[in-house]
């Protein structure tokens, strides 16, 4: 209700799920916990994540069910590759927000980097 709330004043919401594989979240902690720039960002809560990949993903899964809707859908975006991923979204954004000046070919997102959530496609997240 409090989205469609603000859908119908007239605000434009966007949601992006960021989904990453298991095996890319394993290899980016595994890179971060060896770099002393970035090893203080690892925590316990890491490895306590990995090891319930499977009861993280059920809960993804369920929130993305009960919170997509019509008036402010989810869009998945794959993202083990960071850059493709953000790409993906700023290309998705420019879009689907009005500009006068905008290059309509620019603002072509690659569909097997970003799709609609929809309950039949959930199992295509990244497990």
């Amino acid at each position: 209700p409090f989205e469609r709330m603000l859908v119908d004043s007239g605000i434009q919401l966007f949601k992006y799920y960021l989904d990453i594989s298991r095996k890319e979240q394993k290899r980016r902690l595994s890179q971060r916990a060896a770099d002393p720039l970035t090893h203080w960002k690892v925590s316990p809560v890491d490895e306590t994540a990995l090891k319930r990949w499977d009861d993280y993903s059920a809960a993804r899964d369920a929130m993305l069910e009960h919170t997509h809707a019509r008036s402010a859908p989810w869009i998945v975006v794959s993202a083990d590759n960071k850059k493709h991923a953000r790409l993906n979204v700023l290309r998705d954004l420019a879009r689907r927000i009005e500009c006068p000046d905008k290059n309509k070919h620019l603002a072509v997102p690659d569909r097997r980097v970003l799709r609609p959530y929809g309950p039949d496609r959930g199992k295509l997240l990244a497990r």
